[in-house]
This record gives structure tokens, sequence and C-alpha cells, in this order.
């Protein structure tokens, strides 16, 4: 889909150390990751960069929780099961061509 460096996280914990240690054009996370949550997560995330784009993965699709996920900085979502076409719109939307 064009992405040429992508770094993969077990868990939200992971992902933190993972997100602490670079940079990143996009941060793509499911909403559940364990002890560590893609919610807390990009909490975590927006609390020491407001920039980089987050698309929460989730099969949860209630209205209370994508406002949920909203409020605590996500700038997309996308509900399980998706379409590659799905995921790679968002992708064409956050990272620019070649990066």
């Amino acid at each position: 889909m064009g992405v040429r460096r992508i770094i993969e996280a077990c868990d939200g914990e992971e992902a933190w150390v993972a997100f602490n240690a670079g940079e990143f054009q996009l941060v793509i996370t499911d909403w559940h990751l364990g002890a560590l949550s893609g919610l807390e997560l990009t909490q975590k995330i927006r609390g020491v960069d407001t920039r980089v784009p987050i698309v929460m993965v989730t099969i949860v699709d209630t209205k209370a929780m994508i406002m949920q996920a909203l409020e605590a900085g996500v700038s997309d979502y996308i509900c399980k099961p998706f379409e590659r076409d799905e995921l790679e719109s968002k992708l064409d939307k956050y990272v620019p061509v070649g990066e």
C-alpha cells in the first residue's frame, strides 16, 4: 500500500515504548491492546504529540465509543471487519505518497 517502514507492537505498552523511541507519521492502534488499551495509548501519545495522526481500529462501533475515541484524540477510525480499500484510503489520507 506504499508504506515503506512499519513498526509493529504486541500490546499497548510495547507500542508506547516504540513510539517514544522513534518518529512516526501515523499510528494505527486497536481498541483492545491488553493492559494499556488503544484509548489509553492514544491519550499518552496526545500528551506528547498532538500532530501525529492516530487511526483507531475497533470491532465496537457504538456512537458512544467512537465519541470517546475522538475525544481522546484519534484522527480517524476503522470498524472491523474492513476491506483493504478502506485501510488504503486511510493511509492515503494521512501518509504522504512514498513515505
